[in-house]
Formats: structure tokens, sequence, C-alpha cells
């Protein structure tokens, strides 16, 4: 797990040098703003401190080709609900002192993964099945304009058949956070008849 967490973070932080090299103007040898708005499913004190230490990997990775900032008012945190993460992605999006989006929830990871229009760079690092939740995916990229998230081949059943392996079962009961199944039934229902499909027998608890 700790393994996978650190690939997954650096694989997104070397995307984000790529999507920032790709804001109009950030090659400029005065280096020239780059404005980034996170983007968060609600408020945390463990999500702030997250975002707090993605801040400071991006400033010592870039600090000698481009000045990165925060706009205050940019930064979006929604209320725990798919419609919140919507108004906080289009939000973004839509904001002009916002070149590049980041997206640390799964809800808004979610949003923004099934838009298929993306007037300014996106990144999603947080993503459970890229297959299970629909994204696009194209040759080991999304295919989208830009849009890039960060996904692993092993999914979450083939996870489950790994495990089956180690420990024989018939059922599994999944438990969420609360909110995931109620926001995004789709996805649990998709992954239900994945799993239905390897012989496996799937609940999910909220």
């Amino acid at each position: 797990m700790v393994f996978r967490f650190l690939t997954r973070s650096m694989v997104w932080i070397a995307l984000l040098v790529c999507a920032i090299g790709s804001v109009p103007g950030a090659e400029s040898p005065h280096l020239e703003e780059v404005g980034v708005a996170f983007v968060v499913d609600g408020p945390s004190d463990e999500i702030d401190a997250v975002i707090s230490l993605c801040k400071e990997e991006i400033r010592v990775l870039t600090k000698s080709e481009f000045n990165v900032v925060y706009p205050e008012h940019s930064q979006r945190a929604a209320d725990w609900t798919l419609d919140g993460a919507r108004k906080a992605v289009h939000a973004a999006l839509d904001d002009p002192e916002v070149d590049l989006v980041i997206n640390l929830g799964i809800l808004t990871t979610q949003v923004s993964c099934c838009l298929d229009d993306l007037p300014k760079p996106v990144i999603s690092p947080v993503v459970i099945d890229a297959k299970l939740q629909g994204f696009p995916m194209e040759n080991g990229t999304s295919g989208r304009k830009n849009l890039s998230y960060v996904a692993f081949e092993d999914t979450l059943v083939a996870e489950l058949k790994l495990l089956r392996r180690v420990v024989n079962f018939k059922k599994i009961a999944m438990v969420d956070n609360g909110n995931l199944l109620s926001e995004m039934p789709e996805v649990s229902l998709v992954a239900e008849a994945a799993l239905a499909a390897e012989g496996i027998d799937s609940v999910f608890v909220s």
C-alpha cells in the first residue's frame, strides 16, 4: 500500500510538472505566474495537510521554472455530494485566475473525468477503478485533451481475484465512507456485475 501511494504520488507530480509546462506563457524566462486550484470533495483537516504537502512538493520541483500561485478564493471545497463536486469543479474551470485544476477527491475526480470538454489542464490522482468508473482510456492515456488521471492496471476485480487465491470466499462485503454509494450508485452496480461474472457475490455497505 505504501509503495502504491508513493508511486501514485510520483506519477501525478510528474504529470503536474508537464501540465504546468503546457500552460501558455509558463515557459517564460521571467517565471510568469501559473494559477493552480485544488478542488476537494469537502472540508477536512486531513485533506488540508495533504494540500500543504503537495504545495511544498510543487514548490521544490518548479521553483526554478515557474512561479506557481494559489489564488485563495480559487481553492474549492465541495459539500461531500456529487452535485456539490460538480459545482466546485465548474467554478474552478471557469475561474480566469486558474490555469490548472488539481482534484484531490473521489467525487471531484468523477466529475472531471466524465466531462467531454475541459478548457484547461486537469489532474486527478484519486481514482478507485478507472474502468468501473467509466473513465476514458486510449493507449495508456485518457485520450481526452487537458485530462490526466492516475490509475493502475490492477483493478478492483483483479485484486479481489488475487485475494481469493489466498482466502477462498464466495461473498464479500465492501464498506464505503458513508457517501460514495449514495452519490455514485452506478459505480457499485457496475462493480457488482463485474464481480458476479467472476463468481463473486458482493454487497456494498454504507
